[in-house]
């Protein structure tokens, strides 16, 4: 039982990630052509990844909101109504489906969807993968790795503007401004 619940989990994690890479993609390349089937595909992905992990189903779901206030005044109806239509259409017929052939109450325990379901097992697990059993030490880890990255950002600044003086300093450049000059 216990192989059956961990390989199950793997799974559905899997085809979460499946879901949500080509959905991902799906929406840039709206971006890039403003293609409505790229957002209906996106749409349907991100309802497939809604009923197959709900966590992954929700970033997902975030991206797309982000992408309806990024769209043009004109179009953000268009936006929400072809991405998150089918988005939110899919798990509504597929859960509608499942609570007319089983006990509501099998359904919201069996998905979790309440934290009361959640059994002890999975948040015990949980909290050793992600790190929250040792809550200092986590902390202490994710300030280091944000120390990183802001120097990181800081260093990619600083070449970025020795680049751009050291451009526009060169020969080439101050002499762009003479009226002779032929590149």
């Amino acid at each position: 039982m216990e192989a059956r619940r961990y390989f199950r989990t793997r799974f559905l994690r899997f085809t979460a990630h499946c879901w949500e890479q080509p959905q991902f993609f799906l929406q840039i390349r709206f971006i890039e052509n403003q293609k409505s089937w790229n957002l209906l595909f996106s749409g349907i992905l991100s309802g497939l990844a809604l009923i197959t992990k709900l966590e992954f189903g929700f970033a997902i779901l975030a991206t797309t909101i982000a992408l309806i206030f990024l769209a043009l005044p004109g179009c953000k109806l268009k936006t929400a109504m072809l991405s998150i239509l089918p988005a939110l259409m899919i798990p509504f017929l597929t859960y509608a489906t499942l609570a007319f052939n089983m006990p509501l109450s099998m359904l919201i325990k069996d998905c979790f969807w309440l934290p009361q379901t959640i059994p002890r097992e999975l948040i015990y697990f949980n909290r050793i993968k992600t790190g929250l059993n040792d809550l200092g030490r986590t902390m202490t880890e994710m300030a280091g790795g944000t120390t990183i990255l802001v120097l990181l950002a800081g260093w990619i600044g600083l070449i970025s503007i020795y680049l751009a003086r050291l451009k526009a300093t060169s020969p080439m450049c101050r002499d762009a401004g003479s009226p002779g000059f032929i590149p």
